[in-house]
């Protein structure tokens, strides 16, 4: 039988704690790379006003599209649950 540990000797992540250990990555991540667009924008002299209102676009379209994905998954793990019935 295969062991599920992995190879440091920890047992597998799993749900809430796989997820908590990629916003641990996900939002240091961000914001540098918010800081590295101002500097950018500084050093070229862009319009900061006009590149911050795009990336708050870009950033909404980005939720949105996850918030459907998700709508999608729930309702598809609705039906399925459903149909277990």
């Amino acid at each position: 039988m295969a062991s599920t540990s992995q190879p440091d000797g920890s047992q597998p992540r799993h749900g809430r704690a796989k997820a908590a250990g990629s916003v641990r990555w996900v939002l240091p991540a961000a914001l540098a790379a918010l800081l590295a667009i101002a500097w950018l924008a500084r050093g070229l002299d862009l319009d900061v006003d006009k590149l911050v209102g795009f990336l708050t676009d870009s950033a909404l379209f980005v939720v949105g599209i996850a918030a459907a994905a998700a709508l999608a998954g729930g309702a598809l793990r609705a039906v399925r649950r459903r149909r277990q019935r």
